[in-house]
């Protein structure tokens, strides 16, 4: 299994109110997508939001598929079905 990934600074986070990141997936198949939202310090961030939006290619019509929440020690999972048309963007909104 392939892992990959991707760092958002803090400073970055805390200076917006929402903060996006894209990611493109090829291949057309059911994904396991985990991981854990840390601050710039390293320490978990329990109950950030993760909302997950598809976008066509062919026209960037967007659609939330869902939202999810992380667990006490910061972990978050889910599985998508990979649509080779669309691209996927995932937006963190941290905790209250």
């Amino acid at each position: 299994m392939k892992y990959n990934t991707l760092i958002i600074p803090i400073d970055y986070v805390y200076s917006h109110k929402v903060t996006q990141a894209d990611i493109i997936i090829d291949d057309e198949y059911l994904t396991l997508i985990e991981g854990t939202v840390l601050d710039s310090g390293k320490n978990v961030v329990a109950n950030a939001g993760i909302e997950i939006i598809e976008i066509k290619k062919d026209d960037n019509k967007e659609r939330t598929l869902g939202c999810i929440f992380t667990d006490s020690q910061g972990e978050y999972a889910f599985t998508l079905n990979i649509n080779p048309k669309c691209y996927y963007k995932f937006k963190l909104y941290s905790k209250i």
